[in-house]
């Protein structure tokens, strides 16, 4: 390949590829990973556990959204992480991402703590995703972006069918655990309360890609 190859693809990559933008995704993606390898030795202290949290274990609400039940899991999760990066980076920025990712985390995990007191465990990135989302979806409509709208209409259909009819079996049986659908409506919820305070606060354009 001739160096002007070489050197337009930089150029292509570089302007694509902010670092603003992907810093968010890719360190979640990298602690993610980092708890999957590690999974059998720290996942007992990590995962979300209502009695633990009771006696002080604090942390678990935050730190159970990087642990899986196992491959499959992490990698739903995994992908999930890269189609919202697809999709919605245009509009990242580390503080945003970081934001709305432990807010989300800390309405989804206290949601199940407090509204789902069938669940003794909980794990995932998945409520997460969901929060994530929003936030996405209500700045593709912000700035006039035509999926945007259809995107949130599907989320939230997606929420009422799950809260009507429960999750898919199929996914429950991969993952080897039950589907916490409390838990994504909750993370939704934070990441609608973000979406929504970033609408009115913050002028600013997103970085162009």
């Amino acid at each position: 390949m001739k160096f002007t190859n070489l050197l337009y693809l930089y150029q292509a990559l570089k302007t694509k590829l902010h670092f603003n933008q992907y810093f968010g995704p890719f360190t979640i993606l990298f602690f993610t990973l980092l708890a999957y390898v590690f999974n059998s030795q720290i996942s007992e202290a990590l995962v979300y556990d209502r009695l633990s949290f009771n006696n002080g274990e604090w942390w678990r609400i935050f730190s159970a959204h990087f642990i899986h039940t196992n491959g499959f899991h992490f990698l739903l999760n995994a992908i999930g992480v890269l189609i919202l990066y697809s999709l919605h980076g245009r509009f990242y920025t580390i503080k945003l991402y970081f934001i709305t990712f432990f807010f989300s985390g800390l309405t989804s995990a206290l949601g199940v703590h407090f509204y789902s007191t069938h669940l003794e465990k909980y794990m995932g990135l998945s409520a997460v995703l969901h929060g994530l989302f929003v936030v996405g979806a209500i700045q593709e409509i912000k700035y006039k972006e035509k999926l945007g709208k259809w995107l949130l209409l599907g989320l939230v259909l997606k929420l009422c069918y799950e809260q009507f009819f429960g999750a898919s079996p199929i996914i429950a049986g991969l993952i080897n655990a039950q589907v916490a659908v409390n838990a994504h409506f909750w993370g939704s919820t934070g990441g609608t309360t973000v979406a929504l305070f970033y609408l009115y606060s913050n002028k600013s354009s997103p970085v162009s890609n």
